[in-house]
C-alpha cells in the first residue's frame, strides 16, 4: 500500500524560506564600527596634594563609550610654588577638593593669574564629588562652574576614587572644551546614513 503524502496540495512552498542555513537579504545586520582609540594628554594643575588625588590614578584612568575607548595620560602640571610648569596638555586641568576651600583659593590666587587671558584648552574641575556631605565646610556645588565662567572655561566635579569614572568625566569635559575633536566623527556619521537613503532611492519596496 503506497504511503500518503502528508503535504497539503494547496498549500504553496514559501519563497521567502532560508535556502542552505543561510539568512535572507532583508535579516542582513550592519557591521558595527570599530571603536577608535583615545588617547588625551591632560596636564593638571592645583595645590599639590589635590593635583595628587588625580595622579594616583594614573594606572585606572581609562572608560569606553559607543565610538571609543578613551586613554587618559595625566601629567602634573604645576610645581609645588604653583608655578606652571606643563601647558603642552591636550588639556589643561585645574582641580580643587571639593572638601576643601583653601584648595580654590590656592587655585585663584597661584595659579590662573598666570592663566588669564592665555589661549589655553582648559576645564576646572572640583574633585571628590562623592565624598560631598553637605557639611559647612565644603565648597559650594556652584564652584566649579563660577571658576569656570570667571576665567573662560567650562567646569565640573569627578569622583576621585575610581579611574574609570573619573576617565569618564574627564572626557566629558574634554568634549566641552574641544568640541571640533569630535565633530569630524560626527559629520561621518550623517555623511554614511545619506550615502545610505541615496542607495535605496528608487528601489521598489518588495511586495
Amino acid at each position: 500500500m503506497p504511503l500518503k503524502n502528508n503535504k497539503d496540495p494547496k498549500k504553496k512552498p514559501d519563497k521567502n524560506a532560508n535556502k542552505g542555513g543561510q539568512n535572507n537579504a532583508g535579516d542582513k545586520k550592519p557591521k558595527k564600527k570599530e571603536r577608535e582609540t583615545k588617547n588625551i594628554h591632560v596636564c593638571v594643575c592645583g595645590l599639590s596634594r589635590v593635583v595628587d588625588l588625580y595622579l594616583r590614578q594614573v594606572n585606572n584612568l581609562s572608560c569606553t563609550t559607543e565610538k571609543y575607548i578613551v586613554y587618559i595620560d595625566p601629567t602634573r602640571g604645576s610645581d609645588e610654588d604653583g608655578r606652571i610648569n606643563a601647558t603642552n596638555g591636550d588639556l589643561l586641568l585645574c582641580v580643587y577638593d571639593v572638601r576643601d576651600p583653601s584648595s580654590v583659593t590656592y587655585l585663584t590666587d597661584r595659579i590662573m593669574p598666570y592663566l588669564r587671558g592665555g589661549n589655553w584648552k582648559m576645564g576646572i574641575a572640583g574633585l571628590g564629588v562623592e565624598n560631598r556631605t553637605g557639611g559647612s565646610g565644603e565648597t559650594d556645588v556652584f564652584t566649579a562652574s563660577r571658576l569656570a565662567r570667571q576665567y573662560g572655561a567650562h567646569g565640573t566635579e569627578l569622583v576621585c576614587c575610581d579611574g574609570n569614572q573619573m576617565a569618564a568625566g574627564t572626557l566629558a569635559l574634554y568634549g566641552q572644551v574641544c568640541p571640533e575633536e569630535f565633530e569630524e566623527e560626527e559629520d561621518e556619521d550623517e555623511n554614511d546614513k545619506d550615502k545610505d537613503k541615496d542607495k535605496n532611492k528608487g528601489k521598489k519596496p518588495k511586495p
